[in-house]
């Protein structure tokens, strides 16, 4: 039962397989072999236990190595009460050589507070970290707010320009730094986002959701959502939509009433408006402080 209870981890879970059905056939093999320990015996048994040692830590490096595109986003305020331990999903980029941590703006509205009115909370959050869901040692500590605008509302304006940018102060995380995507999408394409949501967060290290493309609007991508609920996609928001290639095409962001037929379209934001803040940001690094 619990080799097959470790098999249904998946990718990961293969791997402990195989170690277990090992350890299981050396283990049956000393039994048989219990009563003739004869000095060949002890040397095998003792050359059997030295390699599950090893296997044991080769396995457990593969494990760790896994690949891990995004974590939740847990928010410490300087006023514990208002502490968020997940709250969306974040993620890593690369950008000109500087790598940056972002996440949607809408995070905010769920994380609002009395004070916490406008794109502008350093004076208000203590810390702010990117980890896996259950492993918060394993942390991306974010620094300076990039696109910091305190005229800027936490309103419903936000989904258009819905994304935070972060510098990186501190990286303990496995998190892939992720490059993003510069040609256009193909109509049909399939895309991936992985995150965690609130109705899997029990269960969740790191799920993916396909879809298909459809086109790309002013400020989102719109694609297939399939016969998927609205509810159960609810807290994947901040995590990375990819393409086969694990290259960046948008943020898990809103959804959007079709435009030819009923129902919805998935529509993670585009990357017009980050690509905007970054290069903003690379410029004023060039021209350096005035």
């Amino acid at each position: 039962m619990s080799l097959i209870l470790i098999c249904l981890f998946g990718c990961q879970g293969f791997y402990w397989c195989l170690w277990v059905l090992l350890a299981f056939t050396i283990s049956v093999e000393n039994k048989v072999n219990h009563g003739n320990q004869s000095r060949i015996h002890k040397e095998i048994n003792m050359n059997s236990f030295k390699f599950l040692v090893f296997s044991f830590v080769f396995l457990s490096s593969l494990v760790t190595k896994a690949t891990v595109f995004s974590g939740v986003n847990r928010i410490e305020f300087n006023d514990p009460q208002y502490n968020k331990a997940f709250v969306g999903n974040g993620f890593l980029i690369e950008f000109e050589n500087k790598t940056y941590a972002v996440t949607v703006k809408h995070t905010l509205l769920e994380a609002k507070t009395p004070k916490l009115t406008h794109i502008d909370f350093s004076h208000l959050i203590s810390a702010w970290y990117i980890h896996p869901l259950r492993e918060p040692q394993r942390f991306v500590k974010l620094g300076r707010l990039i696109n910091r605008d305190p005229k800027e509302p936490i309103d419903m304006k936000i989904l258009q320009k819905d994304w935070l940018v972060f510098e990186v102060e501190e990286n303990n995380s496995d998190l892939s730094i992720l490059k993003l995507r510069t040609s256009q999408i193909q109509p049909g394409e399939t895309l991936t986002a992985y995150g965690c949501s609130y109705a899997k967060q029990r269960e969740c290290y790191l799920d993916d959701y396909q879809f298909n493309f459809i086109e790309n609007d002013q400020h989102n991508l719109r694609l297939t959502m399939g016969d998927r609920k609205m509810g159960a996609l609810r807290g994947l928001s901040g995590s990375p939509v990819l393409d086969k290639d694990n290259q960046v095409v948008g943020i898990v962001s809103n959804i959007l009433k079709k435009k030819s037929a009923e129902g919805f379209d998935f529509a993670p934001a585009n990357l017009n408006y980050l690509l905007s803040v970054l290069k903003a940001n690379s410029k004023a690094i060039k021209q350096g402080p005035k």
